[in-house]
């Protein structure tokens, strides 16, 4: 009995939504500039975004646009580049890396430049690698339990990767202030931690608005602070500003 109650009461539902097919539309009251060109205005064609939008930066992760062994390959605009922002095996570019999220440009204590071999393929005109305690994420019963070091950080093949991994110190030292006198941020902390992870952004915050000489972009961060044995990998999506 239940079963034939449900049936009907389907059967009445599909009959019912049928029936409301075959009446007029009902008119909406019209409201002044509610045209479809006033829509489009509001929306504009998506396959003409620079009516309304421009890129402002992107990274596909390729490494350098010329291969600096054959310089008189490539255009004079991509040299410049590859010589500012990747280098040559000769002359290669230091990475910015800070000692702490936010950081005083003019105190030489929380940053410094290094080349790393293994970030030849990283824009440095467009990243920073960072190398202080993370004292903000994922903390510890105790503090901090994660250090953020360019050995955690890597590009290649379209690619960059972060991985997160278990270091296991003789003795576990992280986070603790060095110094009374020292900047109060995380370059004035211990490293010793037993979890070591990556973090890049694309400007320092608060600090470090321009890299090697060029204009910073707008601001970007990826970070991998997960379980040990974890990694991140991808790109940067493409950054728009409205025009």
């Amino acid at each position: 009995m239940a079963k034939r109650r449900c049936v009907l009461s389907v059967l009445a539902v599909v009959l019912l939504v049928a029936g409301l097919n075959f009446l007029p539309a009902p008119a909406l009251p019209g409201f002044a500039g509610a045209d479809s060109a006033f829509a489009a205005s509001l929306y504009p064609n998506p396959a003409k975004p620079a009516n309304r939008w421009r890129l402002a930066w992107s990274d596909e992760f390729n490494g350098p646009p010329c291969d600096p062994s054959a310089p008189g390959k490539c255009s004079a605009k991509d040299w410049q580049k590859t010589v500012q922002c990747y280098g040559t095996p000769e002359a290669p570019v230091e990475t910015v890396t800070p000692f702490a999220f936010h950081v005083d440009p003019g105190d030489p204590r929380q940053w410094t430049t290094k080349v790393h071999p293994h970030l030849a393929n990283l824009d440095k005109c467009t990243w920073l690698v960072s190398d202080h305690v993370n004292k903000i994420h994922f903390q510890g019963p105790t503090g901090p339990i994660a250090r953020y070091s360019p050995d955690s950080v890597t590009v290649s093949n379209g690619e960059m990767r972060i991985t997160t991994r278990r270091t296991r110190p003789a003795a576990v030292d992280c986070g603790r202030v060095i110094s009374a006198s020292g900047p109060n941020n995380e370059a004035n902390l211990t490293k010793a931690c037993p979890y070591e992870a990556g973090n890049v952004f694309s400007y320092g915050m608060h600090g470090l608005a321009a890299v090697n000489g060029t204009s910073g972009p707008s601001p970007a961060t990826a970070t991998c602070s997960a379980k040990a044995g974890a990694s991140r990998s991808g790109r940067a999506s493409p950054q728009r500003r409205a025009t």
